[in-house]
């Protein structure tokens, strides 16, 4: 079951390693996966990005807008300047973050993505 709500004045903390996370700065859409996010989490979360933007009453669509998967870890600057201190230590914290970022690594996966490319993982 996935549940949006809108976060306001929002941090990095706010963001949960066990869930998927939406950012919309209008032109841009990002979608962050936690480390903890199962496989339903995932593909849920990138369909309900997509589905936020076609329903949009502004206009906007697919095409105009960029839709960008995040991994935890791996945030890009365009993704981190949305949050006010971003401390790129902040998961380091974590025992188990070497051991998610070795599995990321050595997997060859990328810190960012487009949802297109991702939710065709789930296709195929």
């Amino acid at each position: 079951q996935v549940f949006l709500g809108e976060v306001f004045d929002f941090s990095q903390e706010d963001l949960v390693p066990e869930d998927g996370m939406i950012l919309d700065t209008f032109d841009q859409v990002f979608v962050w996966i936690g480390r903890g996010a199962n496989e339903v989490e995932k593909k849920e979360g990138l369909q309900t990005a997509q589905q936020y933007v076609e329903g949009d009453p502004s206009g906007r669509d697919i095409d105009s807008t960029a839709l960008i998967q995040i991994k935890q870890g791996f945030e890009p600057v365009n993704f981190t300047c949305y949050f006010h201190a971003w401390n790129p230590m902040f998961w380091r914290q974590d025992a188990s973050y070497e051991t998610y970022l070795q599995k990321i690594t050595s997997a060859g996966e990328s810190e960012a993505t487009t949802v297109q490319e991702e939710l065709a993982v789930y296709t195929k």
